[in-house]
């Protein structure tokens, strides 16, 4: 686990997160880290944001290349599409648990075939701490409110402290919830922008 926790929300030190994070991937302004202890609200969102930047003819490996894990995470994929668990998170207080890359593709599913406006990304995060989950989850609000979105609904979910949050513009809506599991668990989908 890194000492300093501001090594993680800087990616212009690209030799100091590689030696910290023992990765041979490189660390550019499209990196995703998976463990995101240290970081603030805002820099989380900012993080998960980048989750959405893709492109048509981007391949999975290339995709996958963008995920920074910390010495000892693991990730995997169930199948061949564009899908991530990360495992083993060593004790972290932040961490993207799942990863889906949701867009239209033919029988090659190593490659992004097209994205169309229903296309997007689906992470799944985990907090120990309940104050900055719920920090968190306003910060993913504000962040759709400045790209244009508007609130459609925000209710109580099923299980008891839960909540789901709609929003919609560009002709489409999206789902964000937050969910007292596995500590507190925040699930967001992100529109591609087309």
């Amino acid at each position: 686990m890194p000492t300093d926790d501001n090594a993680w929300t800087d990616p212009e030190d690209d030799s100091e997160e590689t030696e910290e994070t023992k990765t041979s991937k490189k660390i550019t302004e499209d990196s995703i880290f998976t463990v995101m202890d240290g970081m603030t609200a805002d820099e989380v969102v900012t993080n998960i944001w980048k989750t959405k930047n893709v492109y048509v003819g981007m391949s999975k490996d290339e995709y996958a290349e963008r995920l920074i894990e910390l010495d000892g995470n693991t990730t995997q994929t169930i199948d061949s599409s564009f899908y991530w668990q990360i495992h083993d998170w060593n004790d972290s207080k932040a961490y993207i648990g799942q990863l889906s890359v949701g867009v239209g593709m033919d029988k090659d599913t190593q490659t992004i075939k097209n994205i169309s406006e229903y296309s997007c990304v689906e992470v799944i995060m985990h907090f120990e701490d309940e104050a900055f989950a719920k920090e968190v989850f306003e910060a993913f609000i504000e962040k759709y409110k400045s790209e244009g979105y508007t609130v459609k609904f925000d209710q109580d979910g099923i299980a008891e402290g839960s909540r789901v949050v709609e929003l919609e513009g560009n002709g489409v809506s999206f789902r964000i919830s937050f969910i007292p599991m596995l500590g507190y668990t925040i699930d967001v989908k992100l529109p591609f922008n087309t």
